[in-house]
């Protein structure tokens, strides 16, 4: 694998190419988290093997069930339980609607 500088190659045959533009040998397994954004979502490299994306789409179901579920979860309830609190506050005070009639 190539770590830093700029992707022109210059092979000791004489052969000139950018590394980001060569064929892949060996197929990544592994997932890697994302460089930017939700980092946890993860990524996988170009021409990666199909294990890497089954490890990817099983990362993204967990990162789902105990990150974005229970947020949205959250989100929700943040939101619904100041009306519920002010409708049993309000039914406290008022009454049920069959008592009005």
């Amino acid at each position: 694998t190539k770590d830093g500088g700029c992707d022109a190659v210059d092979c000791p045959c004489g052969h000139h190419f950018n590394w980001n533009d060569a064929l892949t040998l060996y197929p990544c397994r592994e997932v890697h988290l994302r460089s930017d954004g939700f980092v946890i979502w993860c990524t996988t490299c170009p021409g990666c093997s199909p294990i890497a994306k089954v490890k990817l789409v099983a990362v993204r179901v967990v990162v789902t069930i105990t990150v974005i579920l229970p947020a949205s979860l959250l989100t929700m309830g943040c939101f619904t339980l100041p009306v519920i609190l002010i409708y049993w506050f309000a039914r406290a005070v008022f009454g049920d609607s069959e008592d009005m009639a």
